[in-house]
């Protein structure tokens, strides 16, 4: 399976990077108990997304 970019997804990504770097995101990781998964580390992550 090939996934093809979607047209204006560079300028999309431009119009969003500098506002990017002046926003600090804020984000947490709590990894789940062994027993939940066995010896495999799984995390979840919360962030928050575009435009805070």
């Amino acid at each position: 399976m090939t996934a093809t970019e979607p047209d204006g997804l560079d300028a999309w990504w431009a119009d969003r990077s500098p506002a990017r770097g002046r926003r600090r995101s804020r984000f947490s990781l709590v990894r789940h108990e062994e027993l939940a998964y066995g010896p495999m580390p799984v995390w979840d992550v919360e962030f928050s997304g575009d435009g805070g």
